[in-house]
This record gives C-alpha cells, structure tokens and sequence, in this order.
C-alpha cells in the first residue's frame, strides 16, 4: 500500500503542480489556509504556555502523592507484622507455659 502511494506522488508532474499551485485563485487558497494555520497554532502555543505551571505542579502533586502513598502502605505492613509478632508470641508463651491453668 505504501508502496503504490509513492509511485503515485512520484507519477505527478512537477510542472502540473506548480501550474495548478501559481493559479491566482489556488495560491490565494493556500496562503488563506497557510495564515489560519499560524493562527491555529500560535492559539495553541498560547494555551500549552498557559497550562504549563498547572502541569507542573500536579506532577509535583503526584509525586509527592505518591511517596506518601508508600510511606503509609510501609507503615501499615509495619504494623502488620508488629500484630503477628505479638500473637505469635502469645501463642509461644502460651504453648510452652508451665503455670497453673484454671
């Protein structure tokens, strides 16, 4: 397929085109297109300037989101252990207790 799209723009004539390009009313068409364009982007270039230090700062957000997110799930398994540990302490004592049971 790409294929036959290059031998297709490489079959145009080169004179042809610049015939149908110098045509008053093609070129006034193209430079009208050529102007909203610059128009376009230079909106577009306004609207990415705006929302940059937006951007930033929820970068800076989810960073920081996502180092608290690890410190808490840290603490958690922390706590978990620390609950493990402590019954499987209970049950050692318990097991291994010669004391009077009543």
């Amino acid at each position: 397929m790409a294929e036959e799209t290059e031998a297709g723009a490489a079959s145009v004539d080169p004179a042809a085109l610049a015939m149908a390009l110098n045509s008053p009313g093609t070129a006034e068409d193209v430079r009208a297109f050529l102007r909203d364009q610059r128009a376009m982007l230079h909106l577009q270039m306004e609207g990415m300037q705006a929302e940059e230090p937006y951007k930033l700062s929820h970068f800076r957000l989810r960073r920081f989101s996502g180092w608290a997110k690890a410190a808490f799930e840290f603490s958690v398994g922390l706590l978990a252990l620390a609950v493990v540990s402590a019954l499987g302490a209970m049950v050692w004592n318990a097991a291994h207790d010669n004391g009077l049971v009543i």
